[in-house]
């Protein structure tokens, strides 16, 4: 960092006082070590080409396995290691015969599909979410929950009605086949049942090929996942599940793309070039030359570039010109769903934040010229084309029975206009949705109907004003206007922040996680629970940077701007403008318990470095009586109102309406016209699912 940044950093910037006064906002020294994002470690300049290539056994590596933790966590060594034989056995990855004359094809059993290798069926074995049964939560839960338990982590196929358990003598912790011990206690259950399409699809997948599989809502794409996942691992694979956010991340037990390579927000501001050298950092290096078989979730949301970046930190890791740096690829979703959230916001080749024209058609960069949004698919990248996927469609539906519900879905699905009687029974039939979920459309409508839910309970309310900050490197001076703040002391360019500007909290009350809080309990963004008390405020139990003296902190905190983030939370309770000092308790829905802390959230800005940075620090909850339809994508809801009245997005409708198990857990809201928002479908979405499945 330039010295006159570290100066302008203690000083802050002009007619900033009075503002830093009023929001109770932080001393204005910072410790300017805080700021530079970890070092890279070196390795040779130059991009591997890319070569059209397939998968072969022999390209395959022997790795050890490792748990999937935080990238924040890695920086602290706490990864868990697990031997296992370094030979393959004979139930391990086969080729079939006649590889080059395989159907590139298959779409419901309509094409006869290759011989595949034999595979035992055995017991698998899943963490299984349990809550906890004291008076006062299960009170809280059957007042204000609206979301079922099992729908956030699985879906209703997947989970037996008997679930055997397994005893454990010591109480605590499992001790695996090499004597080690294990940290998580896993409850084995029966593989999930496969209709016959699904268990054609699982066979394609084990006989080692790259696979995109999609379908409708319901089709049981979760279920084929856990099914192929748990036979590849009994023959001895390593296989990583990444998805595009946290709650579906959770939902098919794996981790985010962020987490899985590495990533912060500034990686993808960086080069090409050098997102490859963060693929050398000595966690994230080896847990992707671990991998054997890589599964993408939610395909739908993976932006073009960051399926990309994804192949090309793969390639760096694994020395491999190879799509994926040779690893099987799995991919999965439905296209015809959300697409991804804000596209072309960098340059791929140099990290440059891409220039939107008026209507977003298309973005522009300076040295690489333009990227139209239309080519935001991840199946309209490079990396795509080099994987030669095989295409499987499912065409069963598992989660709706009714046939005239189903056939409404799927007009939404593709974008096929409602008939009038059609929107007269998505309207008008009976239903039953008391405690229900309410989805919508624009993020404003939830925050107001949470504030409904929110003043109805009774018990006492704690107020957290949030803490925001912008430290401007003074070359960036064309960012000046983020120091804009609002009357409340917020800037103004955090309003549409995910941490509220002013946090408020009732005992009782339903709250969803807004961070990744601990991924190996299974508290992600997007994991739900009630607030079932409030912990004193104790500065010596605040989370802190590792130090020599004390290496592995109770509440650690790891990554970027470390310092500069445990400042601010440090800063954060002992403000004037928080009278009750008390941190909230939440009992999450997978009997989790934990207080939740303040957490400070960076966004790095410019695009040189030293970058300027904007940040947040607020308490990291919301309430979720109400959730947008954008985070319910993957959720399976026995009871839901949806109000389209706002919706905007091709995708919405279908989304929001697949939620629903049946009619009868169904309730529209609002204005019908919502209902034909996206009519006609994405027009990029029906070509690619035309030419590869003739639909």
């Amino acid at each position: 960092m330039s010295a006159s940044f570290a100066g302008f950093l203690s000083n802050g910037f002009p007619g900033h006082e009075s503002a830093r006064a009023e929001a109770g906002n932080p001393p204005k020294r910072l410790d300017t070590k805080a700021f530079g994002p970890r070092a890279n470690h070196e390795s040779e300049d130059g991009e591997p080409q890319r070569k059209r290539c397939r998968v072969t056994e022999d390209s395959l590596p022997e790795p050890e396995v490792i748990s999937l933790l935080s990238s924040d966590e890695e920086d602290n060594s706490t990864v868990k290691h697990t031997k296992r034989s370094p030979r393959r056995s004979q139930h391990q990855l086969q080729q079939p015969h006649g590889q080059d004359s395989t159907l590139d094809v298959y779409c419901s059993g309509s094409v006869v599909s290759p011989q595949f290798t034999h595979v035992r069926e055995d017991i698998n074995t899943t963490p299984i979410p349990s809550v906890g049964d004291d008076e006062a939560y299960r009170a809280a839960t059957q007042d204000s929950m609206s979301l079922n338990t099992e729908s956030l982590l699985f879906t209703p196929s997947s989970i037996p009605s008997s679930i055997p358990t397994s005893t454990n003598p010591e109480g605590s912790q499992l001790i695996n086949q090499d004597g080690e011990h294990q940290d998580q206690v896993r409850i084995p259950i029966k593989e999930p049942s496969l209709c016959p399409e699904q268990a054609e699809l699982v066979d394609i997948i084990l006989s080692g090929r790259n696979v995109f599989y999609t379908g409708s809502a319901g089709c049981g794409k979760s279920t084929v996942l856990k099914a192929f996942t748990k036979r590849l691992r009994d023959r001895g694979l390593h296989v990583d599940i990444v998805a595009p956010t946290g709650i579906s991340a959770l939902g098919v037990g794996g981790s985010t793309t962020f987490v899985y390579a590495g990533w912060s927000l500034s990686s993808l501001k960086q080069p090409l070039k050098k997102v490859r050298l963060g693929a050398h950092g000595k966690y994230v290096r080896k847990r992707l030359k671990d991998t054997d078989v890589l599964v993408i979730d939610e395909i739908s949301m993976v932006e073009n570039f960051h399926f990309e970046r994804l192949n090309a930190v793969l390639q760096e890791a694994r020395s491999s010109y190879k799509p994926f740096g040779g690893v099987q690829v799995v991919v999965t979703g439905d296209f015809h769903q959300l697409p991804p959230v804000k596209p072309f916001e960098h340059c791929l080749e140099c990290g440059e934040e891409l220039i939107p024209n008026r209507s977003e058609e298309s973005y522009s960069c300076k040295k690489h010229g333009v990227f139209h949004d239309e080519n935001k698919w991840a199946f309209k990248s490079e990396a795509w084309d080099l994987c030669h996927f095989v295409y499987f469609h499912l065409k069963t539906i598992h989660r709706q029975n009714d046939e005239t519900f189903i056939k409404i879905l799927q007009k939404c699905r593709i974008g096929q206009p409602l008939t009038g009687d059609d929107t007269d029974v998505l309207m008008n039939h009976p239903c039953k949705t008391g405690n229900a979920t309410k989805l919508y459309a624009r993020r404003d409508e939830v925050r107001r109907h949470n504030q409904i839910r929110f003043d109805k309970l009774l018990s006492e309310k704690h107020s957290y004003p949030c803490l925001d900050d912008f430290n401007m490197n003074p070359q960036h001076q064309n960012l000046e206007r983020h120091s804009r703040r609002s009357y409340d002391g917020s800037l103004d360019s955090l309003k549409d922040h995910r941490f509220e500007a002013k946090a408020e909290f009732k005992k009782g009350m339903l709250v969803v996680l807004l961070t990744n809080l601990d991924l190996s309990r299974k508290l992600c963004n997007g994991s739900q629970g009630i607030i079932c008390g409030y912990e004193e405020f104790d500065p010596n139990k605040l989370p802190k940077v590792p130090t020599k003296k004390d290496p592995a902190p109770e509440n650690g905190i790891h990554g970027d701007y470390a310092e500069m983030r445990e400042m601010y939370i440090r800063t954060f309770m002992g403000r004037e403008g928080i009278t009750k000092k008390f941190w909230p308790v939440v009992k999450f829905l997978n009997g989790e318990q934990r207080t939740i802390f303040a957490e400070c959230s960076v966004h790095p800005l410019g695009n040189k470095e030293p970058y300027s940075l904007l940040s947040r620090t607020q308490i990291p909850l919301a309430p979720a009586w109400a959730m947008s339809i954008h985070k319910s994508q993957s959720l399976t809801l026995d009871r839901v109102i949806v109000d389209l009245t706002r919706a905007w997005e091709e995708g919405q409708v279908y989304v929001a309406l697949s939620r629903a198990t049946s009619l009868s857990g169904l309730k529209i809201e609002g204005d019908p016209k919502g209902l034909t928002v996206g009519k006609g479908g994405n027009s990029e979405v029906r070509k690619f699912h035309s030419d590869k499945f003739g639909l």
